[in-house]
């Protein structure tokens, strides 16, 4: 598992190569507990996830609030 922030497509596919395992990327777990996660059958490079059930997330530009 990765977490805190999106682990690089280059190094998330090295660690693919040597293991032959995914690795499961998660965003949130000390700031705010469980809140965003990669699904085991989707995930997309470079991006921590989706939000999960119950939680909703958005992206906001704090210096123009």
């Amino acid at each position: 598992m990765s977490g805190s922030s999106a682990l690089p497509e280059k190094e998330m596919l090295k660690w693919q190569s040597i293991s032959g395992q995914d690795i499961l990327e998660r965003f949130g777990m000390t700031e705010i507990g469980m809140g965003l996660s990669n699904l085991y059958d989707k995930r997309v490079p470079g991006k921590v996830g989706y939000p999960l059930p119950g939680v909703e997330s958005a992206l906001l530009d704090i210096e123009n609030l």
